[in-house]
């Protein structure tokens, strides 16, 4: 699990086993599917940035699908892609540099960047250097000056190999035990030449629909051996790789999706796993966000902007599905103890958390102005 090794073992990993696939879907699904905004205090900043964030060369969903391959790989890298536009410095793509090509994790020069192993007919420059002000480097689980982090697949590689190497025995045992073996008895006086026919006939058991026998008399018989009992290490076998497979999903904790395939398992622990899982991505959701803000959305701003200016963030929406229910019975209490402020941002607030008709920021302040004229009026209207 090292260098160059280590991707190749990576790639194995996530592309032919279902529980690693799985786990790795756990963390990405959720992080995919939440709201990103830019948040800032001034508006003409905040503008420009969603403009070049999310409307690149590439979509954002499309670029955050493959900036989240840093979980399996411990570490991803986007060149940023400059552009002058209207007298403007903008952003037009975020490109991969995929870890299969990186040669190595500075430049020729010595200097912070990578060296990347490129695919070219010159062959007098097979390598491309790129400094680290013009990347974007997402590492995962980041030690020291390591940038190559740690894959979150890591500490499931030992199950993965040992599931490998029992999925291949359960295969040789299905072959072995489920064909069985042909036994042949020949007739008392037999010759080299049946002894022969005999080894013939062996050979060419086959099993399938068609497969047959002609034997050259009665006193020929034949049977397929198998053990009594058929394998009797298969429950075993399988034992041992759901045990693996559980392992693999654990390493993420994400053991709640094991709940209920051996008929146990309730809501509520589910519940509870789950909640502690999304806790545990957001984290990584939050690390996410902070590398944007930092190695790309800050520098946007300063070229832009000078180093004074105000620099939004991006921001995302609490991860997992909302439990409508409890939701409203919270705001509900803390409405009645005083502790909130009905007012149009409070309504947009929970139009959008609920999924209702959408409430525009032209819409919060047309609201806000109603209710103070209202108020000035009548002071008891004061809904708060």
């Amino acid at each position: 699990m090292r260098d160059q090794s280590r991707v190749q073992i990576l790639e194995e990993m996530r592309r032919t086993d279902g529980a690693v696939k799985a786990a790795l879907n756990a963390i990405k699904t959720p992080i995919l599917a939440t709201d990103w905004r830019i948040e800032g205090e001034d508006e003409k900043i905040v503008q420009f940035v969603e403009d070049n964030l999310f409307h690149m060369k590439r979509s954002w969903k499309e670029f955050l699908r493959e900036a989240l391959c840093f979980f399996d790989f411990g570490h991803y890298v986007f060149e940023i892609i400059w552009d002058v536009r209207d007298s403007n410095v903008v952003i037009i793509d975020l490109a991969p540099r995929i870890p299969h090509s990186i040669f190595r994790w500075k430049m020729s020069n010595g200097q912070p960047g990578i060296t990347q192993l490129i695919r070219t007919d010159d062959f007098t420059k097979p390598y491309a250097e790129i400094p680290m002000s013009k990347l974007l480097a997402l590492t995962n689980d980041k030690e020291g000056d390591d940038l190559t982090g740690q894959s979150v697949m890591r500490a499931a590689y030992k199950h993965f190999k040992i599931k490998d190497t029992l999925y291949r025995i359960q295969g040789i045992a299905a072959e072995r035990y489920g064909v069985g073996v042909p036994v042949i008895k020949m007739p008392a006086g037999f010759g080299a030449q049946d002894k022969a026919r005999a080894e013939e006939f062996a050979r060419n058991v086959r099993s399938n629909e068609q497969g047959y026998l002609v034997l050259p008399s009665k006193d020929w018989e034949v049977e397929i051996l198998t053990p009594q009992g058929g394998n009797t290490h298969g429950s075993a076998i399988e034992s041992a790789i759901a045990h693996h497979n559980s392992m693999i999903l654990m390493t993420v904790l994400a053991s709640f999706l094991n709940l209920g395939q051996d008929g146990t398992g309730s809501y509520a622990l589910s519940k509870d796993q789950s909640s502690f899982f999304l806790k545990h991505v957001e984290d990584k959701c939050a690390y996410l966000a902070e590398q944007i803000n930092e190695q790309v959305i800050k520098k946007l701003v300063h070229v832009n902007f000078g180093e004074d200016a105000d620099v939004p963030e991006l921001k995302f929406n609490p991860l997992g599905d909302i439990d409508f229910k409890e939701m409203s019975e919270v705001l509900q209490t803390l409405k009645t103890a005083g502790m909130l402020e009905v007012d149009g941002k409070f309504k947009q607030f929970v139009h959008s958390q609920f999924k209702l008709p959408e409430i525009t920021d032209q819409d919060v302040k047309a609201i806000d102005d109603e209710a103070e004229q209202q108020t000035e009026i009548d002071p008891s209207l004061d809904p708060n």
